[in-house]
């Protein structure tokens, strides 16, 4: 098997790790696509990576060179891989990196995706997600999975009448499992094409919430997210005094998203600040330097025999005690900050 890079494929415009926000918030697909280009965060960056990773050992490659190798992302990697290799024992199919974009085009022809791992057993499929990040995901309700089992179920040509799907988000320290039939794949596509045709229509609805904006990438430029967070800003925590109400859950989600818009909008601000653009009345102001050990063991070598130093450990306060760790340490800038200018 030839692995593909993942940096490298071609993604539909409406891919299934969009669909969530899409079916909550129609509007927010034209709105991120006015949006400029933005690389992947590192975060994003280390998980298509660890996905690659995880699709060569499944296909058999396991010479990777560990010194060019981040031994957690192998790690990771290969957890993954035995749980899926667990899976698929006695099975009577199985494949990874499950193209079904042609599949889901049947439903709606923008529509797109790759499955991480499927696996067919008796009359049931398997589909399995590798999620790299530190907040838990459900495997319950996730649309993202179920829009890759109904790709894979059209794919494979699968009696949906007759079939059970077990969906599986598999992430460090969260394995979970969700089964359905193949009546809620069926249900989901009807969900998954109605939601496409009203995010495709001139007026389509900007709907927000908590868990649709939380990473979508329009935030800035969303008017029915600036106006709700504008109308909590006033309404919750302006006109009302806070000794004279109390705080509901509905109030904290407004402010979740109030704090939310006003972060994008400032990351939005320091982007176009850097980029040269000018906003009337406010400027960049240089991060502080910040030192660090640019290698902890030469300096716990270095360092070990002189147990004041070893106790205080940070460089400031070593540098303090006039010992010279000028070549054990490294400086950096902090991200520059927001000001108003003068």
């Amino acid at each position: 098997m030839t692995t593909t890079e993942h940096s490298s494929r071609a993604h539909a415009p409406m891919s299934a790790s969009r669909m969530h926000r899409i079916i909550a918030c129609p509007a927010s697909f034209s709105l991120e696509n006015k949006m400029p280009y933005e690389p992947p965060s590192p975060a994003a960056a280390r998980g298509t990576h660890i996905h690659e990773l995880a699709e060569k050992i499944l296909a058999g490659f396991t010479a990777f060179d560990h010194a060019d190798e981040d031994l957690a992302d192998l790690d990771m990697a290969f957890e993954y891989v035995e749980y899926v290799n667990k899976l698929r024992a006695h099975s009577r199919r199985s494949y990874t990196e499950v193209n079904v974009t042609e599949a889901l085009r049947t439903v709606h022809p923008m529509m797109g995706g790759t499955a991480d791992a499927v696996v067919v057993k008796d009359s049931t499929l398997h589909v399995v997600d590798l999620k790299t990040g530190r907040i838990h995901v459900s495997a319950q309700n996730n649309e993202q999975l179920l829009t890759y089992a109904l790709g894979v179920a059209i794919k494979l040509k699968a009696p949906l009448e007759e079939i059970k799907v077990v969906l599986h988000i598999w992430q460090p320290n969260n394995i979970n499992t969700w089964e359905i039939d193949g009546k809620r794949l069926q249900e989901h596509g009807l969900d998954l094409a109605i939601a496409a045709n009203r995010a495709l229509e001139p007026d389509a609805p900007a709907i927000p919430s908590v868990d649709a904006c939380k990473y979508c990438k329009a935030k800035t430029i969303c008017p029915a997210m600036r106006e709700k967070a504008q109308m909590a800003a006033r309404t919750e925590f302006g006109l009302i005094p806070l000794d004279e109400t109390q705080i509901t859950p509905e109030m904290l989600d407004e402010a979740e998203q109030a704090i939310t818009w006003g972060e994008s909008v400032q990351q939005a601000a320091k982007q176009q600040l850097k980029d040269g653009k000018k906003i009337q009345g406010w400027s960049l102001k240089p991060g502080r330097k910040m030192t660090s050990w640019a290698n902890e063991q030469a300096a716990e070598q270095i360092l070990r025999d002189n147990a004041l130093a070893w106790t205080l450990k940070s460089v400031s306060q070593v540098s303090k005690l006039g010992i010279n760790v000028a070549a054990l340490i490294q400086e950096k800038q902090a991200e520059p900050s927001l000001a108003r200018s003068k």
